[in-house]
This record gives C-alpha cells, sequence and structure tokens, in this order.
C-alpha cells in the first residue's frame, strides 16, 4: 500500500509543475480561452480531460512523449484542443477541403484497425501476445471509436472559430459599406457562438474572435496566467477581459471620428497602420472598428504574438504601478477597467498592464514623422483655420471688452498695408495672412529688431509717416496659440519655443473715461470713509453713552452738540485718506519713470473698510510689462509702508496717552491680520490680542474691544485695504502684477483661484472677504488692457520685489493663530 501511494505521488508531482508563488498550472494539459460564457469553457475543459485520459489508454506513453516534443519543439497549441500527433494535418484555409481530408484519415486508420485478418501492432498492455482474444478487440475498437467521435469534435469546433471570424471580416465589411446583411450575420455569429458553448439558443452579442486569438498560448477561463515552466514566462489573461460589442458606444467612436478635423484624421490613421487615402475620403467605419477594438481590449487583429514576460519584467511594471506620475516619468497609470479586471492581485494588474502597454506601443508615431506629416501644406492650412477659431476664442477671454469698439476696428485693407509697406520697413517679416479676430487683426511672424520696444518704435516711426496715422494701434504680444503660421518647425510644433504675434488694433484700447459716474463713486467712498472714522468711536462705552445722551436731547426737542465727535474722528479719517493718497503717491512716482498716464483716482466704496479700493486706469496703452509692473507695484508697496508705520506710531501713542477718548476695534477684527495685530501685541504687550484656542469664538472674545489711538485704528484697516488691492484678480494692482510676471492665460488661472479662495473664506464667516469677492465679481473680470510690448518679461529684480510684496500682503491677510 505504501509502495503504491509513493508511486502515485511521485506520478503527481511530475505532472504537476509549482511556480514561483504565481499558480499551480497544468503540465500536459493546455487549452485556450475561447470568447464564449463560463459554460463554454468548462465545456471544453471537460472534452479535453476526456480526450487526455483516452489517449493515455490508448495510444501508450510513447504517442504522448511525441506529442509533448512535437508541441515544445514548434510552440504550437490548436485553437480548441491539443492536437494528438497522428498524421492528421492542420485544416486550410478552405474550411470543407480541411473537414473532408480530416475524416477520411480518421476513417482510414479506424478501417485498418477493425481489420480481422490485417496485422495489428501490440499496445503496450498486451505486449508478447501473437492475437487479441475478442473482448480485448471489442474494447480496443470502442477506445478508437470515442477517439473518432473526439476527433470529429475537435475538427467541429476549429471549423465553428474559422467561420466566426470569417464572419467577423464580412460584418466589419457589411459595417463599412452600410449593407443591409448587418443584422443577418450577427445572428450568425451568436448562432455559431452558442453552438461552441453548448446552448443552441444563445443570442448574445457576437464577440470579436478570431482564429489567432484562438491559438495563442493561454491558460483556461478560470485561470488568471500561464507559465512556461521550462523558462519561467508569463501571460496575462487581457484577452478573457474583451468587452463585448456595444453598438452605442461605437457609434459614439464613429461620431468621434468623423467630427475630427482631417489632420488628426490622418494622424489616426497613420497610428492605426490605415493608408490615409489622397482625397481624404477615409473609411471611417474602418478606423472606428478599430478604434472600438482597442478600446474593447480586443487586440486580436494583431499579427504579431501573444507577449510573453519575465519575472523580472513583471516585477519592474510593479514599481511603475507604486510610482508618483507626478514625480516620475517611469510611472504607469493603469486604466481603471484593467485594476477591476486584476480583482486586487498586483501581479495580475502588472501582467495586464504589461500586455496593454505591449500593443498599444506599436502605435506610437515618433515625433519626425508626426512633423512631416504636419509640414504638409494642405495640413497647415486646416490647422490655420482651425487656429483662427481658437483665435476668436482666446481674444474675447484674454483682452478686455474696451479693445473691440466697433466703430473704431481696423480694416482689412488697412492691415495689409501694414504688412506690405510697413513691417518690412520696422525688421518685422510677416509668416501669415492677417487674420481678423475680436477687435482688429493678428499677424503672425518674426521679429529681427533687438527687442520688443524697437520693433514697436520702428511701427510706430513708419506708422506716423504713412496714410495709417491715428487709425491703428500695434501691439507685440506673446502667441496665443503657436499654430498658424505657413512655416511651422517642429520647435514651434512640439512647444519648445514660442512665437510673438502683433495685435492690430483701432487707435483707442483704452476704456471709456465716465467722468461723472466716477466721481459721484468717489464721493460715496469718501462719505464712506468718514463713517469708518466714526464707528470705531461709538464701540468705545464711555463715547457711546455720550452720544446716546445727546440723541435724548434730539428725541426731547432740545439742543444737542455731537462736535466733539467731529474733532474725535478727524484724525482717524484725515489718516486713513492720507494713507490711500500715499497709495496713489506712489502709482504717480512711478509713472514719471515709466511714461505712464493714469486717470485719476477713484475711491471704491466701503461699508465694512470705508473703501474697497481705489482705482486707476491707463489714458494709453503702457510701453511694456516691465512699465506695468512698476506701476502697479508702486501704490501698494507705498501704502503698506505707510500702514505699517502709522500702525507702530499709534500703537506707542495708545500706550503713552489716555485712551478714554480713543476708538476702539472689536478683537475679533484685530485676530485677522498677523502683521497688524503682530505690531499691536508687541508693543502693548503678549495676550493683548491673541487669545487661547479654546475660547476663540465664545461670546467673551466676541465682546471684546481694544481702545487704539485713530492713528493706529486707521493704520491697521489701511493695511488691510491695501493688502487686498495684491490679490491677483482683474485690473487691480495685483492683477496687473500677476499679468507682468505669469502672462495672460496663467494669470486668468490663477485669478480664478484667487476668488475662488476668498469665496471660500468669506462663508466660513469673514464679511470682508466676502464683500471683496462681491465687488471682484462684480468690477473686476478679465484682463488688463494689452501693453505695447508683453513678449519682453521683467527682470529678475523685480520678480524678488513682488515675492516681498506679496509677502507682506499674505501676512496682513492671514488670520493670528
Amino acid at each position: 500500500m505504501m509502495a503504491s501511494l509513493s508511486i502515485i505521488v511521485a506520478f503527481s508531482v511530475l505532472l504537476l509543475d509549482v511556480s514561483d508563488g504565481f499558480q499551480l498550472a497544468p503540465r500536459h494539459v493546455s487549452t485556450t480561452i475561447l470568447p464564449s460564457s463560463k459554460s463554454s469553457g468548462r465545456h471544453h475543459e471537460q472534452i479535453l480531460v476526456r480526450l487526455a485520459s483516452k489517449n493515455k489508454g490508448s495510444d501508450g506513453d510513447k504517442q504522448t512523449d511525441e506529442t509533448e516534443q512535437d508541441e515544445n519543439n514548434n510552440n504550437f497549441f490548436p485553437s480548441f484542443l491539443n492536437r494528438l500527433k497522428r498524421g492528421v494535418s492542420r485544416p486550410s484555409d478552405s474550411d470543407e477541403q480541411a473537414s473532408a481530408t480530416t475524416t477520411t484519415s480518421t476513417l482510414t486508420r479506424m478501417d485498418a484497425t477493425s481489420n480481422p485478418t490485417g496485422q495489428m501492432k501490440a499496445s503496450s498492455s498486451s505486449s508478447g501476445r501473437s492475437e487479441l482474444s475478442p473482448l480485448e478487440k471489442a474494447q480496443q475498437l470502442r477506445a478508437q471509436a470515442d477517439r473518432a467521435r473526439l476527433e470529429a469534435e475537435r475538427m467541429d469546433a476549429e471549423l465553428t472559430l474559422q467561420k466566426i471570424a470569417r464572419l467577423e471580416r464580412e460584418l466589419a465589411h457589411a459595417k463599412a459599406k452600410g449593407s443591409d446583411s448587418v443584422e443577418a450575420l450577427q445572428k450568425q455569429m451568436a448562432a455559431l457562438q452558442g453552438k461552441l458553448s453548448g446552448d443552441k439558443n444563445n443570442t448574445a452579442a457576437p464577440r470579436s474572435t478570431t482564429s489567432k486569438a484562438s491559438t495563442s498560448k493561454t491558460v483556461s477561463a478560470g485561470d488568471v496566467k500561464w507559465k512556461d515552466t521550462s523558462k519561467g514566462i508569463y501571460t496575462s489573461s487581457l484577452p478573457s477581459h474583451v468587452e463585448p460589442f456595444n453598438q452605442k458606444e461605437f457609434d459614439d467612436v464613429l461620431a468621434f471620428f468623423n467630427e475630427t478635423p482631417g489632420f488628426f484624421k490622418k494622424l489616426m490613421c497613420a497610428q492605426l497602420g490605415f493608408k490615409y487615402p489622397s482625397d481624404g475620403n477615409v473609411n471611417a467605419t474602418e478606423v472606428a472598428l478599430r478604434l472600438d477594438e482597442i478600446r474593447r481590449f480586443d487586440f486580436s487583429f494583431s499579427k504579431d504574438p501573444r507577449p510573453k514576460f519575465t519575472k523580472t519584467e513583471i516585477e519592474k511594471m510593479e514599481e511603475r504601478l507604486k510610482a508618483n506620475w507626478l514625480t516620475s516619468e517611469n510611472a504607469y497609470v493603469p486604466d481603471g477597467r484593467l485594476k477591476k479586471a486584476a480583482g486586487g492581485n498586483n501581479t495580475e494588474l502588472a501582467l495586464l498592464c504589461l500586455e496593454y502597454e505591449y500593443y498599444n506601443d506599436k502605435y506610437v508615431v515618433d515625433e519626425q514623422r508626426m512633423a512631416s506629416m504636419l509640414l504638409e501644406p494642405t495640413v497647415i492650412n486646416e490647422i490655420a483655420t482651425l487656429g483662427t477659431g481658437m483665435y476668436d476664442d482666446l481674444t474675447e477671454s484674454l483682452l478686455p471688452p474696451c479693445t473691440r469698439k466697433e466703430d473704431k476696428q481696423p480694416t482689412l485693407a488697412q492691415a495689409e498695408k501694414l504688412v506690405k509697406d510697413i513691417l518690412p520697413k520696422a525688421q518685422f517679416t510677416s509668416t501669415a495672412k492677417p487674420t481678423a479676430v475680436p477687435g482688429g487683426y493678428i499677424i503672425k511672424g518674426e521679429s529681427k529688431a533687438i527687442d520688443g520696444d524697437a520693433l514697436i518704435s520702428a511701427i510706430d516711426q513708419q506708422i506716423e509717416k504713412s496714410s495709417l496715422r491715428g487709425k491703428v494701434t500695434v501691439c507685440f504680444l506673446d502667441d496665443f496659440i503657436p499654430i498658424l503660421s505657413d512655416d511651422m518647425d517642429e520647435e514651434i510644433l512640439f512647444g519648445e519655443k514660442d512665437g510673438g504675434i502683433l495685435f492690430v488694433g483701432g487707435p483707442d484700447l483704452v476704456r471709456e473715461p465716465r467722468k461723472v459716474l466716477l466721481s459721484a463713486t468717489s464721493a460715496l467712498g469718501l462719505a464712506t470713509c468718514w463713517y469708518l472714522s466714526l464707528y470705531p468711536f461709538l464701540l468705545n462705552p464711555t463715547l457711546a453713552q455720550r452720544v446716546d445722551e445727546q440723541l435724548a436731547l434730539v428725541e426731547a426737542n432740545m439742543p444737542a452738540d455731537l462736535s466733539w465727535l467731529t474733532d474725535l474722528s478727524f484724525p482717524l479719517f484725515a489718516t486713513f485718506v492720507g494713507l490711500q493718497v500715499l497709495h496713489e503717491l506712489g502709482h504717480r512716482i512711478a509713472a514719471t519713470f515709466t511714461d505712464i498716464k493714469p486717470t485719476f483716482p477713484t475711491f471704491v466704496p466701503s461699508i465694512i473698510t470705508g473703501v474697497t479700493s481705489v482705482t486707476t486706469s491707463f489714458k494709453e496703452p503702457p510701453k511694456n510689462l516691465q512699465a506695468m509692473f512698476d506701476f502697479s507695484i508702486a501704490g501698494p508697496l507705498f501704502g503698506m509702508i505707510g500702514s505699517i508705520v502709522a500702525i507702530f506710531l499709534g500703537t506707542l501713542l495708545s500706550v503713552s496717552a489716555d485712551p478714554t477718548n480713543f476708538p476702539a476695534l472689536p478683537l475679533e477684527i484685530l485676530m485677522q491680520s498677523s502683521l497688524g495685530g503682530g505690531i499691536i501685541e508687541y508693543i502693548m504687550g503678549p495676550g493683548v490680542v491673541s487669545v487661547p484656542d479654546a475660547l476663540r469664538g465664545s461670546q467673551a472674545v466676541a465682546a471684546m474691544t481694544i481702545r487704539l489711538h485713530p492713528v493706529a485704528v486707521a493704520g491697521y484697516i489701511s493695511l488691510v485695504v491695501n493688502a487686498l488691492s495684491m490679490l491677483p484678480i482683474g485690473s487691480t494692482d495685483g492683477g496687473r502684477i500677476a499679468m507682468a510676471l505669469f502672462g495672460r492665460k496663467t494669470k486668468l488661472a490663477i485669478g480664478s483661484l484667487a476668488m475662488f479662495i476668498i469665496l471660500l473664506l468669506g462663508i466660513q464667516g469673514s464679511d470682508l472677504l466676502l464683500f471683496y469677492y462681491a465687488f471682484c465679481l462684480a468690477f473686476q473680470k478679465g484682463n488688463e488692457i494689452p501693453c505695447r510690448n508683453e513678449v519682453d518679461t521683467v527682470d529678475f529684480s523685480r520678480v524678488l520685489v513682488a515675492t516681498a510684496t506679496y509677502f507682506l500682503a499674505l501676512l496682513a491677510l492671514i488670520p493670528i493663530q
């Protein structure tokens, strides 16, 4: 008994191969994953086991060894069952011829074996006998009949698969031609697949299957992967995750391809291996079918062999999957469906990704070939036409509406005259015809001048001598879309070099002056400043009681005197307005050095801080970005420095003088600025402004006020107002600075982010930020007017100044922690 048990164990070890922690795989049994239902897989496996058992019992060990050797040497697995080496040739392309040949061969062997008078080769079980008994002859005939039946079943399955492959080709051709036979072909495919799965009533949608897919060296449908024990090679189960054909999703792919520009269709055809017709009349259905197959993980159309991967390759892919795509160029981000198919198994996911990458890498077009395709004249014209529409949208979003005055826009004749007579003399070579955009024209080209300022100066000099004088304004801007050109090169195509464009607008690109409205706005702003100067005094309980007494006299029709409140509040009003004037003085000083002509300042009212902002506009476009930067940053910088000095001096006066008649500010307001509150606490002593976290938000803290000198109160509020003006939004000082540093497109993105943050903080309880958000939303959308030269950027010293100023603004707006 023990000896028999040892023999069984040893024989089991020979049949099983233990892999390196990946899976156990059959050694002598190999099937293919058929594109059918799960029951189909079990049905085929049952047939395989029966066939294998018959072979071992009748053909002997010699025939089994020959079969194994043939499979290992030729690396060939049939599409349905293992081929047994019995003189049967592989079926040809003709189904009927293959069937007849195989059947005849099988019947011939049966006749020869069952002939009672013929010489029969003895089996291994009856070695040494000269003649078989009648019972043994009957058993042998029965075994041969079973083999013939299984061989016929195998051939029937192969022929069915070949018919399905042929029907698939016919179906693709029918869809491409719009034939009415599509539905009939789909029904035939469904019937054949139902035959494979053992379900004659199966009407499921046909899945993509080809003879190539059916001969791939994989495992049964229930396994995850397969290992060649002699070489340590693995394959994935990607073919078993092919998604079924979905008509709606295919229609979406087809619609996407039909709506794609012609040059992109040509690129996709090159990637997919299709020949692009010279007339551009590409077979959209055929390309869409291929795109849909790739989307469904169906790579059965590939003529390349199924990929095999080593354990080292799998481990490298696992590392790529773990890497962060933001920091690692070698990181791999898998399709979400592949993650789902792997079921949480990292090794299986790596295998799926390896095979998916193996196929997709074959559709990558190298940059040199792409460049040669895109540089064809027809493609360039199409890209230029496409870029024209994109220029329209970007011009409207990047330039303010004041640049699009309908009655002052240049004409095409004026733009063409500029290109023909003016630009060549100014050392600017045009590479494209003038392109009409909202507000004027865009001219693409190359400047030979030293810099942008020199180019604009040369253009202006030539315009002054021509008939275009006073009719056009030319600005040298960064190219919105670097593709509108007749001589594109690879550097521009792949974003390695940005070009400049000339924007030709009307003679007036600035905002229209509205003197009456702006004057009324400033008057209201000064009134709210006066209100601001009164309100802090009413927070002083002593002064508030005196005011109540005077109001009681008024109600009693008795004479009242509030002149004392005016006298007390005037220093606060004067200091606050003086700090805003200092802000504007910074602008004016910078304007004298940069040749900028600003408008008169406008005080925008606010019921919280007296003024929301003090704004100015330009009477004409600034010379360049550096001039606009200097003008814009000078105001907030002067204003914040003056406010810090006022806080410092006012707090010193608060400590040394009698605070009885001082205004007061709520503690919660003083805690809203780390810079302002920090200066006050530094002078008055620790714990004056900061409170424990446990008390924050309590009624006791909300009711607390601190009496400060009017100069300190004015300085604190002015610091917050000047810091708000530094936020990179719209045409505020901060918006202009951001545009000078980052360009128009990036500044818009930064401004949108800043608006979102302000709204979020305002909703959380900051009335000041919520009010400022409403102001920006109503009056500060978009960008500033264009500078004459926006191609030359600001120097590094100005970047350092901007960094320091933004740092001060953030300290002024970040609450004390």
